[in-house]
């Protein structure tokens, strides 16, 4: 009997035209991931009838819920299809390499796409088809050392298992990851954006705060998915040898913050650059701890900024040689 191992696992990934509706062969990507725990739940209700002896009766099944999470590495291509799904679609600008993939919050729920995943077990064989897919958050984080990656919550509608793949001949895309050593943070000084000195670590969560619509159906399945406010928020660990984040805090004012990695090449550089439009940092106490270094933690929220053009609270821009997200496009 074969067994079902890791590195032979594979996801591939596409659009759906409506929610729900599983994507057909030929518009398939494989991604590269480092883990999931992507699956369906369908709880069991203990028998309650009274009067048939002390041995209960069979238990019923309770709504089908299918959710979890996908740890992606941080890539410069690869990772737009996260993107997408998280943020919407849309087309890259410029007809040459490079191309500027630009994506913002605060999309109406309506123009959030839904995905057909597929997660696959080729030994046993055992192949499992997830639609509906949508993101809940997605999140990362910026630091000196460690592998860069992106952890992605989703919800789907249903889980079916099949012995066979949806699409035998996916279409692949070359990954190329970031460093960690590549990865930044900016924030507006009042003359343009400058890298934060002494910061230890920080992280960005990006939520769509979905929630399911759980109406009454024959198949046990969640009739959509519905999105409600947009949170983002993240955190910034910092060395005490200035007072730059101290003074953001007290100015009780939104301030630019861009979580930057940046790879350096020919002919063109490729980044991946988030930015909060507005985040706002909280006062906070400094510990004292012992004869090392002063550190402080600042859990940020971002908001909409209160005028201008681009008054979105989170817009993501991927810069790299990748000519389309859409259905069926490759590099």
């Amino acid at each position: 009997m074969a067994r079902a191992h890791g590195y032979r696992a594979k996801l591939l990934y596409a659009l759906e035209g409506s929610y729900g509706v599983a994507a057909v062969a030929g518009n398939f990507v494989q991604l590269p991931i480092i883990s999931t725990d992507l699956g369906g739940e369908q709880p069991l209700e203990d028998d309650d009838t009274l009067g048939l002896g002390r041995d209960p009766q069979a238990p019923t099944y309770d709504m089908l819920k299918v959710s979890g999470q996908v740890v992606v590495p941080l890539d410069l291509r690869c990772i737009g299809y996260w993107l997408q799904l998280a943020l919407g679609v849309t087309s890259p600008s410029g007809g040459v390499d490079p191309r500027t993939h630009t994506w913002v919050s605060g999309v109406t729920s309506a123009s959030l796409p839904s995905a057909t995943i597929e997660i696959q077990f080729p030994e046993v064989p055992a192949y499992y088809l997830y639609t509906g897919v949508m993101v809940q958050s997605i999140q990362l984080s910026v630091s000196r050392s460690g592998k860069p990656q992106m952890t992605v919550q989703l919800l789907a509608q249903n889980e079916t298992q099949s012995t066979t793949s949806v699409d035998a001949t996916p279409i692949t895309v070359t990954q190329n990851r970031f460093h960690k050593f590549e990865g930044s943070v900016q924030h507006n000084p009042g003359t343009g954006m400058a890298s934060l000195a002494n910061l230890v670590q920080a992280d960005m969560t990006y939520a769509n705060s979905l929630a399911t619509v759980d109406t009454v159906r024959a198949d046990a399945l969640v009739e959509g998915v519905d999105a409600a406010t947009a949170r983002l928020s993240g955190s910034l660990v910092s060395r005490l040898a200035a007072t730059t984040l101290i003074d953001y805090a007290a100015a009780r004012t939104g301030v630019p913050l861009a979580y930057v990695y940046t790879r350096t090449g020919s002919p063109f550089d490729s980044t991946l650059t988030l930015t909060a439009r507005a985040a706002y940092l909280p006062k906070v106490k400094r510990g004292l701890n012992g004869p090392g270094g002063v550190e402080s933690s600042y859990a940020w929220q971002g908001a909409k900024t209160a005028t201008g053009s681009n008054d979105e609270m989170l817009q993501v821009v991927l810069v790299n040689d990748h000519d389309s997200y859409a259905n069926g496009t490759a590099d």
